[in-house]
């Protein structure tokens, strides 16, 4: 900690703010109002001035990198630490707020995310533009805590007591520093330790400082006499009694281990999915693998995971709140989880009444309704009421559901919220399909059909593929409420102008337009089948399986932008698409093997031309793979000229995979030609060799 300590040395002290110096309770009531306004660790600056009404002054000493967002850990460590407290309020605090996952203890990743998160913090409350060490801090770490140890709150505080590196810290930006608490009891006890040493002193060192003439001698005796003698017999018999009671077998009670936390999990579902990605507010992702759902935070790379499922997870689905997810597995009873991402709080489990899986989720309703499609040839068609988890419908469709839309609305109202509710209400007497908002689309390969609910039952619109002599299976499918006319002016419209459009996706790579369920143009065709299609700010994003994702405007008049995955510079795994999600400006692209892109897409539409200004930058996420086959082996490589270890796995699949445990990234990858059983790892000084057998 010498070089961290060393800056802070030099610095001059902070300037005055307002946020400084304030008591733990003020700290405590911006920290419950920081939960209740942000979904995760970073604030905008909208965010900030709800939370603590300051000014953008105050949020530009956190924005160091004007990226618009600030790391609220990094914040309110910030203001722990420089409040006016006493040293143990502030380190409680400080613990509650990196014990993520509330089990009253900290692992040596959560006292290094903690450390870190001061150090930055203190450096841009006193001004400081050096970076912070990590390896530094890391090392300092270790001189005190071992890698698997947890810390509980008085290991704690005891420790930075103890620590001359914590007082120095403290001094130097003139906080309190840590005392130790001399109690009565403490007094006594020491009283009565000196008073043990005094008798001690007195009585057994005369006996064991005997003069040479009074010690007796004692005579060599054979092995075979000291176990022949009763009192080598009677030892034994009382050692043997000791062990009954000290060993004695105890009933098994096999109980969770709350201590065992699950840091960081490699893997990820690419295949068989018609949808293996959710984002929320463009700050989380969510996938799965297994029993197991990640949400991934990728700006301060890290996840937390939801583990309350028993079978396989094959769907996720996110409500419009963000927070709240829906989760379906695959099994002979599969469960569907209704839970909280922020959280990771279990709502509900709605179980029984479908069979063997539960592929398609999709909230409506204004987040009450949840719609449910089943893993049979006949696809059932499961709703149910969130509030109570009670069956509101039980219909199924003829053939095999292959997605399940709600109605993506790119409509507002220039009379404001309460105008547009009055419209839709006169207008949902009239039609009651003109009430979006409680509508959902399932499409199979040949049929795509709307299910609007009203006045406690459901009404369905169809559209039968064959009736269009179209012979080319659906394969996806998205729905808008647009403006016919003219979708890109979304507020200043008539409303009866709207129009439900679905935008279908086939096998042939036709690209097929539906309005309101009466007329139908071909849009476009492409050579390679259609794999996803979804909707953003600008238009329609198509995806084929042959690595291209094509941007059009709402109305396929201007092809914006062609993407080709295999034009980057990075490589993948597979260059096939499964799934495309947009979060904010960018896109998520999945592909079957696991990879997932991350798209940055710098637009800006030119309306006078009708044209837009593209561009864009990509990189693969790294954090982020597919394990093919089944793992059969796996070891772990020190790395010489670090503390990183990386972790090799391979299994059925013949691909052995190479992991940073500390970064988590994948750093290696290659093939041997046949299944893997086993594995070994040797370390040298200069390197290292990893084995597969």
């Amino acid at each position: 900690m010498g070089q961290f300590l060393g800056h802070l040395q030099n610095a001059q002290p902070p300037q005055s703010n307002p946020l400084l110096n304030n008591s733990i309770s003020k700290l405590r009531e911006y920290h419950g109002s920081f939960q209740s306004v942000c979904d995760t660790f970073s604030i905008d600056l909208t965010e900030f001035e709800q939370i603590f009404g300051s000014n953008e002054t105050m949020f530009q000493i956190w924005d160091t990198d004007n990226n618009g967002l600030i790391n609220a850990l990094e914040l309110f460590s910030g203001l722990i630490i420089f409040a006016e407290s006493n040293f143990e309020e502030k380190a409680r605090f400080l613990f509650d707020l990196f014990d993520f996952n509330e089990l009253n203890s900290l692992s040596l990743i959560d006292l290094d995310f903690m450390l870190l998160s001061c150090a930055n913090a203190t450096f841009k409350i006193m001004q400081i533009n050096n970076e912070v060490n990590e390896e530094e801090i890391s090392d300092f770490l270790s001189n005190f805590f071992s890698d698997n140890q947890r810390v509980n709150i008085s290991q704690f505080l005891k420790w930075c007591v103890k620590t001359d590196e914590i007082r120095q810290f403290l001094q130097l930006i003139k906080k309190e520093a840590p005392e130790l608490k001399v109690t009565a009891q403490t007094e006594q006890l020491s009283q009565k330790i000196d008073v043990l040493r005094q008798v001690f002193s007195k009585e057994f060192g005369k006996k064991l400082l005997l003069p040479d003439s009074k010690r007796p001698y004692f005579d060599q005796r054979g092995l075979g006499s000291i176990l022949s003698s009763k009192a080598y017999h009677s030892k034994i018999q009382w050692i043997s009694s000791l062990a009954k009671k000290v060993y004695a077998p105890q009933p098994q009670v096999f109980q969770k281990d709350v201590y065992a936390k699950m840091n960081w999990v490699y893997g990820f579902r690419g295949k068989d999915m018609q949808s293996n990605t959710d984002t929320a507010l463009n700050e989380k992702m969510i996938f799965f693998t297994a029993c197991i759902i990640i949400v991934y935070y990728p700006k301060i790379n890290e996840q937390r995971h939801y583990l309350e499922h028993e079978s396989e997870v094959i769907s996720v689905a996110v409500a419009n709140n963000l927070s709240l997810m829906a989760s379906g597995e695959y099994a002979e009873q599969p469960a569907i989880h209704i839970w909280d991402n922020n959280t990771l709080h279990n709502i509900g489990v709605i179980k029984g009444v479908h069979q063997k899986g539960v592929h398609l989720l999709t909230f409506f309703g204004n987040d009450e309704l949840l719609a449910s499609c089943g893993i049979r040839v006949a696809s059932p068609i499961l709703i149910y009421n969130i509030k109570d988890f009670t069956l509101v419908l039980s219909t199924q469709v003829n053939e095999f559901a292959v997605d399940l839309l709600t109605i993506k609305n790119f409509i507002g109202s220039f009379g404001g919220a309460q105008y547009r509710q009055q419209q839709i209400n006169q207008q949902s007497l009239l039609n009651p399909f003109k009430k979006y908002e409680n509508s959902f689309v399932v499409c199979t390969i040949y049929q795509i059909i709307q299910f609007q609910y009203y006045d406690g039952h459901f009404l369905t619109k169809e559209i039968q593929l064959e009736e269009y002599n179209l012979t080319s299976p659906l394969t996806c499918a998205t729905a808008l409420r647009i403006y016919s006319r003219d979708p890109y002016l979304k507020a200043y419209q008539a409303e009866e102008g709207e129009a439900i459009v679905i935008i279908s996706g086939h096998q042939n790579g036709a690209v097929i337009l539906w309005e309101n369920f009466e007329r139908m143009d071909l849009m476009t065709t492409y050579k390679d089948q259609i794999v996803c299609i979804t909707s953003y700010q600008f238009g329609i994003i198509i995806g084929t399986d042959a690595s291209t994702i094509h941007l059009w405007d709402f109305k396929f008049k201007n092809n914006i932008k062609n993407i080709d995955l295999t034009a980057f510079s990075f490589k993948l795994f597979s260059y096939v698409i499964s799934d495309i999600v947009v979060a904010g400006d960018k896109l998520l692209v999945a592909s079957t093997e696991g990879d997932v892109v991350e798209i940055f897409l710098q637009q800006k539409q030119e309306h006078s031309s009708n044209s837009f200004v593209n561009k864009l930058r990509a990189n693969r996420i790294n954090y982020i793979i597919q394990l093919s086959g089944t793992l059969q082996a796996l070891c772990i490589l020190e790395r010489p000229d670090s503390d990183d270890k990386l972790v090799f796995c391979a299994g059925s699949q013949s691909t052995v995979y190479g992991f940073s445990l500390e970064t988590h990234e994948i750093v290696d990858v290659w093939t041997i030609g046949d299944q893997i059983s086993s594995m070994d790892c040797i370390n040298f000084e200069d390197g290292g060799a990893v084995f597969a057998l």
